[in-house]
């Protein structure tokens, strides 16, 4: 559970974030996408590595690693997951997967409240999501709760 002292899993967030772009960077480039696509992908994983050095060098010190500033980065990384589902969803397969990290992490740093938010949230984008790629395609309800269910129990075997 974080405090307003500085969390005890910084280092390790930080390290796991850092990481976890260096895969998708990998898996990017390993993918067979067209070189616009390819281009537009690395753009924004450069943004988000701009990001992960603005959130881990200067925000949440100088916030005191306040519980509220980390609760709404991991909302923006539920963002960036969903933009990057919704980038590689037609080349990668089971792409909801992207969410599993985020709820562990969010598991590890905000307990069970902040978990189940995140997990609830991730499962609304994913099925927002499908909405997007598939747009005239009926989304069956049973697969969504089956996602969110699966998000929710990872959260909560986690926490």
């Amino acid at each position: 559970m974080s405090t307003d002292r500085e969390f005890s899993l910084r280092r390790w967030s930080e390290w796991f974030a850092w990481g976890a772009l260096a895969f998708l960077f990998l898996v990017v480039m390993g993918l067979p996408l067209a070189d616009a696509e390819r281009a537009t992908a690395l753009q924004f994983l450069l943004l988000v590595a701009a990001y992960l050095v603005a959130t881990f060098r200067f925000l949440f010190p100088r916030s005191n690693y306040s519980p509220r500033v980390i609760y709404a980065t991991l909302l923006l990384d539920l963002l960036i997951i969903g933009a990057l589902n919704l980038l590689l969803a037609e080349h990668v397969h089971e792409s909801e997967l992207f969410f599993i990290p985020l709820i562990v992490a969010a598991a590890l740093i905000s307990g069970r409240r902040g978990t189940l938010f995140i997990a609830l949230a991730a499962a609304w984008t994913d099925w927002g999501l499908e909405a997007l790629r598939k747009p005239g395609v009926r989304h069956s309800a049973p697969d969504q709760i089956l996602v969110g269910g699966a998000f929710l129990i990872t959260g909560l075997i986690v926490t």
